[in-house]
């Protein structure tokens, strides 16, 4: 007889990973098999619920109809993986690269023809998903400007920061917060040019608001390469010194720091 632990991981694999149902036949009662697919349909409408909730620019660029066939499709390929339905749709920027790429295949011609006009897509679903991951993520500590005068000036170069986990940043040619902030009013342009210039972007909870919701802002390159040194636990020394390198002037750097401070983009600061 099955194990109970093996039972249970059988049903939830039916269930959440798209498994076919004749894999369920003598591992559960012809009662318990009947009802199984309303289980899993049940669960796919939920997963597809969600889509549309963290997607709502992009469903509004496409049409609700095909962006349905689209998420369909993208429940077949990603399984629900996370404990938490509200997080399940992370890899749809993915989904749509690889789709817009495969332009003319035989098995998704049609579907992926009309991601044609929108080469902007998979950057957009992209940070629709990072401001719907920063609304649900845990709260973190805020760093103070005052944490900064405790740490001696012998150690400066030192300090390391923890970026926030509700930031995520981005680069790209496509204007995303002029779509965002169109779509809010009701209306987005057909087409799009590229920016003569790259983009940097950063996505957060704000925490100053008594909403604190979450927000695109563009900002500056020193700013951007300020965040992503300490993303990557760069200290402040290192910072400076692959600044230089890129044409970035340490004051610039430097007067970054303020900034990201005030607005709750970093949750820790060391230096031993």
């Amino acid at each position: 007889m099955m194990a109970l632990t093996e039972l249970q991981e059988r049903v939830i694999g039916f269930i959440t990973q798209n498994e076919p149902l004749e894999g369920m036949k003598g591992v559960i009662d012809e009662k318990s098999y009947s009802r199984a697919p309303i289980y899993q349909v049940s669960h796919r409408e939920a997963l597809l619920d969600n889509l549309t909730k963290i997607y709502t620019v992009t469903q509004f660029i496409l049409g609700k109809p095909y962006f349905r066939s689209l998420c369909q499709r993208y429940i077949q390929q990603y399984a629900s993986t996370v404990w938490d339905l509200n997080l399940y749709g992370d890899n749809m920027s993915r989904f749509i690269a690889h789709r817009t790429a495969e332009h003319g295949s035989a098995e998704h011609g049609c579907l992926n023809e009309h991601l044609q006009p929108y080469p902007y897509l998979s950057t957009l679903t992209a940070i629709e998903y990072a401001l719907h991951k920063a609304y649900y993520e845990d709260d973190e500590p805020r760093v103070y400007p005052q944490a900064l005068g405790d740490i001696p000036k012998e150690h400066h170069l030192d300090i390391r920061f923890s970026l926030n986990k509700t930031v995520s940043l981005f680069k790209t040619i496509w204007p995303i917060e002029t779509i965002l902030k169109e779509h809010h009013a009701g209306a987005i342009r057909e087409t799009l040019m590229a920016l003569e210039s790259e983009a940097y972007l950063v996505v957060y909870r704000d925490l100053n608001e008594p909403t604190m919701r979450p927000k695109v802002e563009t900002v500056s390159a020193a700013l951007y390469t300020l965040l992503k040194g300490v993303s990557q636990n760069k200290t402040l020394g290192t910072l400076l010194q692959e600044a230089s390198v890129c044409g970035i002037s340490g004051t610039d750097l430097l007067n970054g720091l303020p900034c990201i401070i005030e607005k709750g983009w970093i949750s820790r600061v060391e230096w031993r």
